[in-house]
C-alpha cells in the first residue's frame, strides 16, 4: 500500500486518513454536516479494495 500512499499524494490525491502522506484534511465545497462528520471521524487510513486489476502498459493484458 506505501506505493499507492505515495503515488497519490504526489498527484495531490492523498488518501484520507493517511498521517504519513495525507497532509491536512481537504473538505468538498458544501459538504453536508454529516459527510464532515464522516470525513473527520476516519481513524485509519482509507484505503481499501475487493480486487485489482492493471493493464500492462506495453502488451495491454490485465
Amino acid at each position: 500500500t506505501h506505493q499507492i500512499r505515495v503515488h497519490m499524494a504526489h498527484v495531490r490525491h492523498p488518501i484520507i486518513g493517511d498521517p504519513l502522506y495525507g497532509g491536512a484534511l481537504k473538505l468538498p465545497k458544501g459538504a453536508s454536516d454529516e459527510l464532515v462528520a464522516a470525513l473527520r471521524g476516519f481513524k485509519r487510513q482509507a484505503l481499501h479494495a475487493e480486487t485489482l486489476e492493471f493493464m500492462h502498459p506495453i502488451t495491454g493484458e490485465p
